[in-house]
């Protein structure tokens, strides 16, 4: 195993922390950025294990599709127990799917371990790249789902809710055509071509529906009417291909839905009871990304009681006025909303293709009430010509 060390990474001074970064080649990873662990707050009752933890979810639920954890890092100081347990712990769980990697300088040096799952220790090597070569290629895009699905309860809590929405929404994503730079390709092919001499910093795709949504009926209990668009952010290399860079796009947006639903949770965590429904009109947090220290774009939650400066404060240690954000999704709002079941027999079908916006419906009223004043009209001029 070897890890690459771009030349624009500044190494850290301060730790213990995380390494973020990418599998690069075969037994080759890239480094991306390295992340300062908060201190614990002097009145918590959770172990520092578990604050490490929960510090390490916390930024892996804001991590681009490609980036992982890779390991921890620590600054003229050894790994204890603490770190050993909370790492077992995630990589146990799949949220480190790469085996643990620590990392440690001192005195202007770097070397590196690797925890197997055997519980073997070996040595790994860190190799000082070039970062006008070695560098991921970011793709970006936007997945946007508009459809009604049925509740699995009549009372819709949040929890609940954000699972069975985040679980359609990657369905849906279970195919999904993908245009590159404008051009559809097959999945075996590679996303960035062979014959291409300069690998691209950044490449724009476009998601699109396989088949037409199936009706799905809704009248007989509680159901959800769903519009979302999710700015999609995803790393790769010159050996990606296009079926991987897919699996990419779904880890992207389950990581993004995942989260969003879990702040609204904890959002009305305190407003709530276990006997009153939860949902009535949802507006989702926006996704804001920002490069940390020049690194691949890790994403930021805002919504109306968090900045994104607050959040990369909170959990990447840096002050907002030394980042700059992008806000790459559309001004449209993300929302659920909520139907309860329908007093009458009739039923209700819905399909993302057929559902009509608001705005259409008034435009047919008013094309209706145009042509009445019209047929109004025609009849006063025919009678007024036949009394004169």
């Amino acid at each position: 195993m070897e890890l690459l060390l771009p030349s624009n990474l500044t190494l850290p001074s301060n730790g213990p922390g995380l390494i973020l970064g990418a599998l690069y080649s075969p037994g080759k990873y890239i480094i991306q950025n390295f992340i300062e662990a908060p201190d614990q707050d002097k009145e918590s009752d959770c172990a520092l294990y578990e604050h490490i933890y929960n510090h390490a979810r916390e930024v892996i639920a804001r991590l681009s599709g490609g980036i992982n954890v890779l390991g921890g890092y620590f600054v003229d100081e050894k790994e204890n127990n603490d770190w050993l347990k909370s790492s077992k712990k995630l990589r146990k769980e799949s949220r480190i799917e790469n085996e643990i990697v620590f990392a440690y300088f001192e005195d202007g040096q770097i070397r590196a371990k690797r925890l197997r799952d055997s519980g073997d220790v070996q040595k790994v090597e860190v190799k000082s790249v070039p970062s006008s070569k070695f560098f991921l290629t970011q793709v970006r895009s936007l997945a946007s789902f508009q459809f009604n699905i049925p509740s699995k309860s009549r009372k819709l809590y949040a929890s609940e809710v954000g699972k069975q929405i985040t679980e359609y929404a990657v369905e849906k994503l279970a195919n999904f055509e993908l245009a590159v730079n404008d051009k559809f390709s097959d999945d075996c092919d590679l996303v960035i071509p062979k014959t291409v001499s300069t690998v691209p910093e950044k490449i724009d795709a476009e998601i699109y529906n396989e088949n037409r949504d199936m009706p799905i009926k809704v009248s007989d209990c509680p159901h959800l009417n769903v519009s979302i668009s999710i700015a999609v952010r995803v790393a790769i290399t010159r050996r990606t291909a296009i079926s991987d860079l897919k699996e990419l796009i779904r880890i992207d947006v389950q990581r993004s839905l995942s989260k969003r639903f879990e702040i609204f949770t904890e959002d009305l965590i305190l407003e709530l009871d276990e006997d009153n429904p939860l949902m009535t009109n949802v507006i989702l947090a926006k996704r804001v990304f920002s490069s940390i220290n020049g690194g691949f774009p890790v994403s930021l939650y805002e919504n109306f009681q968090t900045k994104a400066g607050d959040d990369l404060e909170f959990i990447f240690n840096i002050s907002e006025s030394t980042e700059p954000f992008e806000y790459a999704e559309p001004d449209v709002k993300n929302t659920v909303e909520t139907d309860m079941p329908r007093d009458d027999d009739s039923e209700i079908y819905s399909s993302s293709s057929e559902k009509k916006a608001p705005f259409n419906n008034l435009e047919n009223k008013n094309l209706i009430l145009a042509i009445l004043i019209v047929i109004i009209g025609i009849i006063l001029s025919l009678l007024m010509s036949r009394s004169s």
